[in-house]
């Protein structure tokens, strides 16, 4: 999801897409949407140096490759234990939520 999906998003739920960018009640509606989203999506990654739960074994690793660029890689824990990362989440994590479904 790119930041113009976001904001495009919070438009249409907050109605600042309609054009009422000018009353507040609108415009906090509109930044508590984009900052909720954005917890969403940076709350399931992981520092480095957290360890991960290896019963949870499948991972989304961010791995810097051999010409410095991050890449994403599906391994296990042991493979980050070994081989480290930059960051992780599990990939449960990263599913879509039937959250209030």
């Amino acid at each position: 999801m790119t930041k113009e999906d976001i904001e495009k998003a919070a438009g249409d739920y907050s109605g600042s897409a309609l054009g009422f960018r000018d009353n507040k009640a609108i415009m906090e509606k509109h930044k508590a949407f984009v900052d909720g989203a954005n917890w969403r999506i940076n709350s399931v990654w992981h520092d480095a140096n957290e360890k991960p739960d290896t019963d949870k074994r499948d991972l989304l690793l961010i791995i810097k490759d051999g010409f410095g660029k991050e890449v994403y890689v599906h391994q296990n824990a042991y493979y980050m234990l070994k081989y480290g990362c930059v960051r992780w989440a599990y990939i449960e994590d990263l599913k879509p939520s039937t959250y209030g479904k």
